[in-house]
């Protein structure tokens, strides 16, 4: 199973990450763009896993992602939401209260972690599939320990990349 990656396209928070009050922000015109321009037609994506947060479903929505025929299994995934660093990581309805202090490496590496043993196990089901989420999640699930230090890929609004292959 080939697995990529597309972190979600420009955000409110991208344009204006001192202002702390966007929760479950939205992308922007320029993201809607983005999005719009994203041309993955050589891809047939069986399985698209997308973080719950509104900038990624957004970003699949504004696509053309899900207008192949047939159309691929499309899966809101909470594994892959944003690390919590700031309120647009939140989700409509959660407290800043139950979230903050921001989430824990630990915790991130933990969900990392779960993801991938969920890819392995889908890995005879699926040939390609697409996972759509953010910066730091993406950083951190493409890193790799060097010496104690954690080296990953740092992808910008809208990039997508091929990550890796999964056997069954």
């Amino acid at each position: 199973m080939e697995v990529y990656l597309l972190r979600h396209a420009e955000s409110e928070y991208n344009v204006d990450p001192l202002n702390n009050d966007f929760i479950d922000c939205s992308i922007t015109s320029n993201g809607q763009q983005q999005a719009a321009n994203l041309d993955l037609s050589s891809y047939s994506f069986d399985l698209i896993l997308c973080s719950p947060l509104r900038r990624c479903r957004q970003t699949v929505e504004y696509s053309s992602l899900l207008k192949s025929t047939p159309p691929p299994k499309f899966e809101v995934c909470s594994l892959l939401r944003e690390q919590i660093k700031a309120k647009c990581d939140l989700l409509d309805g959660e407290q800043t209260e139950e979230i903050f202090p921001e989430e824990t490496d630990e915790s991130v590496d933990k969900r990392v972690n779960e993801l991938k043993n969920d890819l392995a196990s889908k890995s005879s089901l699926y040939k390609q599939v697409l996972l759509v989420s953010h910066a730091d999640f993406l950083w951190n699930l493409t890193s790799h320990e060097i010496q104690n230090e954690k080296f990953g890929r740092w992808l910008n609004n809208c990039e997508f990349i091929f990550w890796k292959v999964f056997e069954t």
